[in-house]
């Protein structure tokens, strides 16, 4: 957990085991990510380890590495193939993540979910989903930023230069940091963060 080290610095990151699982059983870990704290709880029942790595196999995106002066992205992408359900993440001024139920009865987690902003269950429509972004100002002091705002299973009939269309293969990426994110689908993604 954590931003995702930029190209060629991985060799600076140590990686510790925190839990080896030996069964197929599900297993909830819960994570504090909030500002200036994070924490990971396991229940003590897990088999712990402090196994200590500095070399560690990380997802590569076949997008473009986000970056930005001021911050640091936390990378995730899900299979599209088999979606049976689709949960959003936010509130009424942007998204910040989704929930990607599985037929198989799976979930897949992009950007970053707090269960406290989960929306309802979304339908899931044979067309595909339609994931539209904006730049928000914030205070003067404020740079603008790259959100996501609207994530729909119809095609916009506003808005729509600034668009995703989603089909139900291949692979989705979501680069997120605190202040804005970009989704890549394929060879096209949202608008750029700043």
């Amino acid at each position: 957990m954590g931003e995702h080290p930029r190209p060629g610095t991985e060799h600076s990151y140590k990686y510790r085991t925190l839990l080896r699982l030996s069964d197929d059983r599900p297993v909830t870990i819960y994570a504090d990510m909030s500002d200036g704290l994070r924490s990971i709880y396991i229940p003590q029942e897990m088999n712990h380890t402090s196994e200590v790595k500095s070399r560690l196999t990380l997802p590569q995106p076949t997008s473009k590495f986000c970056f930005s002066s001021q911050d640091s992205f936390i990378y995730s992408k899900a299979a599209l193939e088999d979606v049976s359900q689709i949960r959003i993440c936010g509130n009424e001024e942007r998204i910040t993540g989704m929930l990607l139920g599985y037929s198989n009865g799976t979930w897949a987690s992009l950007g970053s979910v707090d269960v406290n902003q989960l929306r309802g269950a979304m339908h899931v429509d044979a067309a595909g989903l339609w994931i539209q972004s904006a730049y928000t100002e914030g205070p003067p002091w404020v740079t603008t930023r790259a959100h996501i705002v609207c994530v729909t299973s119809r095609s916009p009939t506003s808005g729509h230069e600034n668009s995703l269309h989603v089909r139900w293969h291949g692979e989705l990426e979501w680069w997120y940091s605190k202040r804005q994110c970009e989704v890549h689908y394929g060879d096209k993604h949202t608008l750029p963060v700043l």
